[in-house]
């Protein structure tokens, strides 16, 4: 699968790590960026154990949702390598 996933982090909607829940329960995985209106250090903290690869606020930047893409890019590819061997493995 290809593809970054950009969320809005809303408490009310189990926030981020309930995106990430599902996804794994369904064995599905992309990079994350979470957003927020108001960036909660608490959240952000909760958003990257979740496995959010970044946390920008909102209205988005240009050029930090740039950075933030290149970041989840590379992150993609790190992932994919890892599991490309875990099935070789097998």
């Amino acid at each position: 699968d290809e593809g970054v996933i950009l969320a809005e982090d809303l408490a009310a909607n189990g926030g981020i790590a309930s995106l990430v829940a599902g996804m794994a329960s369904r064995e599905f995985w992309l990079p994350i960026i979470a957003t927020a209106r108001s960036v909660e250090p608490r959240r952000v903290v909760e958003a990257v154990r979740a496995g959010v690869l970044d946390y920008l606020a909102t209205p988005l930047d240009p050029a930090r949702l740039q950075e933030a893409l290149a970041r989840a890019d590379a992150e993609a590819q790190i992932h994919l390598h890892v599991h490309r061997q875990a099935v070789e493995a097998r």
